[in-house]
């Protein structure tokens, strides 16, 4: 690849910059491309190596690496700023527009609504989830309950089937309360 020399490069940078072309943040003016030159070699001995010799042909060598522009090319220790990027001081910062401030408080004040449909609810939802556990809780204690009933009843069975108790001592239980799901259990008649 051959490319222009040094001084036709600044040259042509002065130009961009002249016209307004190359701004900041462009290809051209962030790196420095790579600076090949051609020599032509004509009939030689290799140093070498005696037995051989060389036809003509061309050599090419980079003479620059590509770089980074820092610099200005009209003042060599000019150097370029880009544009700021970084936190700024607020008495610097220019006045908002017009509708500009208005447009923030009706977001601001839609995202607080917003906000607060959400913790409404996230309330009922937990009002609704605190109902359900109460729920579950009196069901599970009526279910011990039962179950508990259930188990003395079965013990004195399996006692008066082994022969442990005699007839006198047998009782005559019956489930009282009856309800949906309830479990009726009635001792054996003697």
């Amino acid at each position: 690849m051959l490319l222009p020399s040094r001084a036709a490069q600044s040259r042509a940078a002065e130009k961009h910059l002249s016209t307004g072309q190359g701004l900041v943040g462009t290809g051209g003016n962030l790196r420095q491309p790579e600076t090949v030159k051609v020599y032509g070699i004509n009939r030689y001995v290799d140093a070498a190596d005696s037995r051989v010799m060389h036809e003509r042909h061309a050599v090419y060598r980079l003479e620059q690496q590509p770089a980074w522009i820092t610099r200005s090319p009209r003042d060599q220790n000019e150097l370029i700023l880009g544009p700021i990027v970084g936190l700024r001081k607020p008495e610097y910062a220019p006045e908002p527009l017009p509708g500009e401030t208005s447009r923030e408080i009706l977001q601001a004040r839609r995202g607080i609504q917003e906000a607060n449909e959400g913790m409404k609810d996230l309330r009922e939802n937990q009002e609704k989830l605190t109902s359900s556990v109460a729920t579950m809780a009196k069901n599970t204690a009526e279910a011990e309950q039962k179950l508990t009933t259930v188990v003395s009843l079965l013990n004195e069975r399996v006692k008066h089937l082994e022969g442990d108790t005699t007839s006198s001592e047998r009782p005559q239980v019956e489930a009282t309360q009856k309800g949906e799901g309830d479990v009726v259990v009635r001792s054996p008649n003697p």
